[in-house]
């Protein structure tokens, strides 16, 4: 249940194709964070080498704001049999866990 508000990129970094922070909306977002109200940034990305990489980006650009960063927790989806999960799901699943007691 989140009942905060949100902000939408409008896309991922993709120096290739010509598109940076400029382009999705980082500095619209750095600039609601100095206006002194925001609280948490939760960072909800694809788990893809663009989506990874916009996340790390936007961590390093906003480590220095005095607001909690987070990030979406990712690993084996619901329902799906862990014998087909790749190694990479695997290892996030293992990096993202969480503490049951």
């Amino acid at each position: 249940n989140y009942l905060g508000h949100y902000h939408i990129l409008h896309g991922v970094l993709a120096p290739m194709d010509g598109v940076g922070p400029n382009e999705i909306k980082v500095n619209e977002l750095e600039a609601r964070i100095n206006n002194g109200t925001i609280k948490e940034i939760f960072i909800a990305t694809s788990s893809t080498v663009p989506g990874e990489a916009t996340a790390n980006y936007l961590i390093d650009r906003l480590q220095n704001k005095n607001v909690l960063i987070t990030r979406l927790a990712c690993g084996i989806p619901m329902g799906m049999d862990i014998k087909y999960a790749d190694k990479h799901t695997l290892a996030r699943a293992i990096e993202c866990r969480s503490k049951t007691s």
